[in-house]
């Protein structure tokens, strides 16, 4: 994880915005994930690190997003990384004992789709 973005989950802790449970379940997949992807130190994961802490957040609190975009499921549909975002995303609900609802699996699945084709490249 770049320093900036363990900067943000620390202020995020401090400004109880996240709790210090959901931080370490964030540090807790950024290691996963740097087990799958080489470089993975070396990706912008900022935005996907901060939205994931916040669905987690809002999962814990029983608030899920309710709503979901036809136009994300479309794009995502679309994408050849889909089967591989959905077992990362399996994964990560395992690894941090998290379900995700649909409109806040999606958001994540647009992140792990990009990670994905990353590692493509």
């Amino acid at each position: 994880m770049k320093t900036q973005t363990i900067k943000k989950m620390e202020i995020l802790v401090q400004n109880n915005v996240i709790t210090e449970t959901i931080h370490n379940k964030i540090n807790q997949i950024d290691d996963y994930l740097k087990t799958l992807f080489p470089q993975f130190d070396e990706y912008d994961t900022d935005f996907m690190f901060t939205h994931l802490s916040m669905a987690m957040d809002r999962v814990s609190k029983d608030k899920q997003l309710t709503e979901s975009s036809d136009f994300i499921k479309e794009e995502l549909d679309k994408s050849e990384f889909i089967g591989e975002a959905k077992l990362l995303l399996e994964n990560i609900s395992s690894l941090v004992e998290l379900e995700f609802n649909e409109p806040e699996a999606l958001m994540i699945l647009l992140h792990l789709c990009t990670l994905a084709a990353r590692k493509g490249q």
